[in-house]
């Protein structure tokens, strides 16, 4: 597919983490197919087994963190990394729950290309470089806060530091690329949905039948992705938003704190590398979810301008009814990638995400003071 091709290293990593049994040809024999299967699944199975091991073994052994200093950033570093170690265990789950759906909704795309492929763009080198370039950059973050912990030799902080820190950063960078590949994914639909969008403008296609079945096809496609990913983004933006609280808490605390804290100017520049990540990421998946859903809208709102006048004879005034309810019907429902129908991702979201952010800053602050004038 054109589409999953402009992913790059993106979709490929999927194979290794959601969809090990997508991809595979017939004509392989069983056991060929099942080992591949094995084979594509074992790094990720080998990880997540030791994050459940050191998950268990860190929450039954003695801790020092920030103890000595502050409470508050010791609760809070406690919370932080336990939390991320058990977002490996829910993605695992995930991977498994949702690989049908999940292949079930490529499916769907590949037939939506097939369909439509009057509207399909053309492979994009740059976009295809763009993807890889985020993969890339999240990879590097990896590595540079591993270096950057090796460098501090945190063994005041954590006994089992580089280890520890290596799986607990790569627990976020799994669910990090995650986020993007559906973000990536959402704005690749919604330039296909565009140019259709920008083709009826310019009359390049004769508007029938199989124009309103693309509009139809392109909601159900909408839905199909509510349905495949709507968890993975529920993971991604909840540890983007624990992320970026806690990033901005230790980073105001440091820029404040009286007391001597070890290597302080590195936790500085590690804590801010994690508030500008949490920042790209939150408001990449909301403008790539934003930019699917509203050029669905834009379309259907085109398609209606058009339903007038010389076409009116050719699509029955039932047909035109059925089309202009179930818009009616989406508008007033918000047609949006959603989060179990319960939350709208779109570009609100990065103000609610914001705002929750600063709350969440100012009572971990207010802790903080508490616990200064009582120590006093």
């Amino acid at each position: 597919m054109i589409l999953t091709g402009d992913l790059g290293i993106l979709f490929t990593f999927q194979k290794l983490i959601t969809i090990p049994n997508y991809d595979l040809s017939e004509k392989w024999r069983p056991y060929i197919r099942k080992l591949i299967i094995v084979l594509r699944c074992l790094p990720f199975a080998c990880s997540a087994i030791i994050v459940f091991y050191q998950c268990f073994s860190y929450i039954r052994s003695r801790r020092d963190g920030f103890s000595e200093i502050s409470d508050i950033a010791f609760i809070v570093s406690e919370f932080d990394y336990t939390f991320m170690k058990v977002i490996m265990g829910l993605i695992a789950i995930y991977a498994i729950t949702h690989n049908k759906s999940h292949i079930k909704f490529l499916n769907s795309l590949e037939n939506y290309e097939r369909n439509y492929a009057v509207f399909m763009i053309k492979p994009r080198k740059l976009m295809k470089l763009w993807n890889n370039t985020k993969f890339s950059i999240t990879v590097l973050h990896l590595i540079f806060l591993n270096t950057l912990n090796l460098f501090m030799g945190e063994n005041y902080y954590r006994e089992d530091s580089i280890i520890w820190n290596f799986f607990y950063t790569l627990s976020i960078t799994i669910i990090d690329i995650e986020g993007i590949y559906v973000a990536a994914l959402a704005q690749l639909i919604g330039d296909f949905i565009a140019k259709a969008k920008r083709s009826s403008n310019c009359k390049e296609i004769i508007m029938t039948r199989s124009i309103i079945m693309f509009s139809r096809d392109s909601i159900k496609l909408l839905s199909a992705f509510n349905d495949a990913f709507g968890i993975i983004l529920f993971f991604a933006l909840t540890v983007e938003f624990v992320c970026w609280s806690i990033s901005c808490f230790f980073l105001i605390w440091l820029l404040n704190v009286k007391e001597h804290v070890d290597h302080k100017d590195s936790f500085i520049v590690g804590c801010t590398t994690w508030t500008i990540r949490s920042f790209f990421m939150i408001t990449h998946i909301a403008l790539g979810c934003d930019h699917f859903t509203t050029t669905i809208f834009d379309f259907q709102v085109n398609l209606n301008t058009h339903l007038t006048g010389e076409y009116e004879d050719m699509i029955s005034k039932f047909e035109v009814h059925q089309f202009q309810l179930k818009k009616l019907h989406q508008t007033l429902l918000g047609l949006n990638v959603s989060l179990f129908k319960f939350i709208n991702v779109n570009n609100s979201i990065l103000f609610t995400i914001f705002s929750s952010v600063v709350a969440h800053i100012v009572i971990l602050m207010q802790f903080k003071q508490m616990e200064e004038q009582n120590n006093q």
